[in-house]
């Protein structure tokens, strides 16, 4: 689905009323974007209490990270409300935000940074699910194959935006407006890759997977 949409996407800019309606602000894209970053903060921070409350606290911490960081972003995404409620951007904020909105990632600087920090996170996301099985994570930490590590079938979510930035660092450094829309998609996919990561956590902990039996277990199962 990342790789499909991104070419639909891509082939909307042929027209580009079609294109600037689907990558508009608070358009097709942006709200399922909000939508799933705060759902994966909601269901973080219930990873977070589980863990907690089952005696690993570290993990526990780091999904209350996981729950702070997705929060964030989501308020982000839409400018915490002021299109919604029609506030004015204070005036200082409005001086250095290239949108002249209430947010800090239009900040040119924390842009930047940003971009750089969703690039590297993407590369990450993308790697450990092998580093998982090589390195024995569930061997080292209770949970640590899945806690750790988002499942193989979701690094295509997190391919599109590691895809995207590389390209954009690479090729486009000073990005145009068929360039920054299109990075609509690649943010919705990497939104829908924190929810998948953070909602099959929870769901596992929760006892709702039936654990995978190993052939001696389930051998010797049958026979009894």
């Amino acid at each position: 689905m990342p790789i499909v949409g991104a070419l639909l996407v891509g082939a909307s800019r042929v027209n580009r009323q079609l294109f600037t309606f689907i990558t508009m602000e608070d358009g097709p894209l942006e709200w399922p974007q909000f939508f799933c970053f705060a759902a994966a903060s909601i269901v973080g921070f219930g990873v977070a209490l589980k863990r907690l409350r089952s005696g690993h606290p570290w993990q526990g911490l780091l999904f209350v990270a996981f729950g702070l960081a997705t929060f964030l972003i989501a308020g982000e995404e839409i400018s915490w409300g002021q299109r919604v409620f029609g506030w004015q951007t204070p005036a200082d904020l409005a001086a250095i935000n290239h949108q002249g909105e209430t947010t800090v990632h239009n900040i040119r600087w924390v842009q930047e940074l940003l971009g750089m920090l969703l690039a590297i996170a993407s590369g990450i996301a993308m790697l450990l699910p092998f580093a998982s099985k090589k390195f024995t994570f569930g061997k080292r930490w209770d949970q640590g194959d899945f806690l750790l590590a988002p499942p193989l079938f979701s690094i295509s979510c997190f391919f599109a935006m590691f895809a995207y930035k590389v390209i954009r660092f690479a090729f486009f450094p000073d990005s145009d407006f068929t360039v920054t829309k299109f990075g609509e998609w690649p943010e919705l996919c990497f939104a829908s890759g924190l929810l998948l990561f953070a909602y099959l956590n929870y769901r596992r902990l929760s006892g709702r997977v039936a654990p995978v039996l190993s052939a001696n277990t389930e051998q010797a199962r049958v026979a009894k």
